[in-house]
């Protein structure tokens, strides 16, 4: 993953944030749940592409353990939104759940080629 992929990724997270934040209220119960989860993971992913940027302030690659736990962050995102998908279908285009497997999708092809 190139650092700037990870800064795209986490302004990305946030903004995504603030649409889950706002949905949050519109559910209640298992719904509200898969929400909660998808909002923490996304929080994280945000975090950690952030601290990243800084940590590689002087390399466009992210690699090692940082890396490894960016693609672990990226299965979670791409696991709740499949909980999101399978409970709240409605919403799963606005919660950018599409977006989120094209970028972790793209991210995972990369490292596989090295």
């Amino acid at each position: 993953m190139k650092k700037s992929d990870c800064t795209k990724m986490a302004e990305f997270c946030h903004n995504t944030r603030n649409r889950v934040t706002l949905k949050m209220c519109d559910y209640t119960g298992e719904e509200c749940e898969v929400l909660r989860e998808y909002h923490q993971v996304l929080l994280v992913t945000e975090c950690l592409c952030n601290y990243a940027a800084c940590c590689y302030c002087e390399r466009e690659d992210i690699t090692g353990n940082v890396k490894k736990e960016l693609d672990m962050r990226c299965g979670e995102l791409k696991r709740a939104c499949e909980q999101i998908h399978k409970l709240v279908p409605a919403e799963k285009e606005y919660l950018n759940c599409g977006k989120i497997k094209s970028m972790c999708g793209r991210n995972k092809k990369k490292s596989s080629r090295k």
